[in-house]
């Protein structure tokens, strides 16, 4: 079960880092559109948590999964950004200080089962996904830029459906 577990955070990662350049080709090719700094500073938090997570501490492990979803809660403010929408800002605190508090009970209050701590890692992840997807290929815009839009949309989906079966096989181990 672990080989299974394992492969579709590797998979995670990787649907992120290409997400994250997908949206700043979105913007690239749509300037002057606002959007990118969001996503820089989503990206270099993102890239923050997981050196954090290499890091053997209990706090370590609090303050990088907090960071990574922080990293991604900021991709998708910076979507809402580039559709000219009113981002929902409140969903980065609320992302973070969730999976913080679940990752730091976990560590440093009363040890629980750490395949639930990830399957409750990957609900935020494909809450926080699926709400860009939704965004992107739904949402106002040019329809020059509805092939781009699409594009990006469905890089979101694709990590939203990973995330979410992560999180399934994370159920399922536990």
């Amino acid at each position: 079960m672990n080989s299974l577990y394992y492969s579709p955070l590797l998979l995670n990662i990787n649907l992120m880092v290409a997400s994250a350049v997908a949206c700043t080709a979105l913007w690239y090719y749509s300037r002057p559109y606002p959007g990118p700094g969001v996503w820089t500073c989503g990206v270099f938090t993102l890239a923050l948590g997981l050196v954090l997570l290499l890091g053997e501490a209990p706090l370590l492990s609090v303050f990088g999964n907090a960071f990574q979803i922080t990293g991604e809660a900021l991709l998708v403010m910076g979507v809402f950004r580039f559709l000219g929408l009113s981002p929902p800002w409140w969903l980065v605190p609320a992302s973070a200080g969730l999976v913080g508090t679940l990752v730091a009970w976990h560590w440093l209050v009363t040890p629980f089962n750490s395949e639930l701590l990830t399957a409750g890692y990957s609900a935020n992840s494909t809450i926080l996904s699926g709400l860009a997807c939704r965004t992107l290929w739904s949402g106002p815009s040019e329809t020059q830029l509805q092939g781009a839009r699409r594009f990006v949309a469905l890089t979101f989906a694709g990590y939203c459906l990973v995330t979410f079966l992560s999180g399934l096989i994370a159920l399922s181990a536990s």
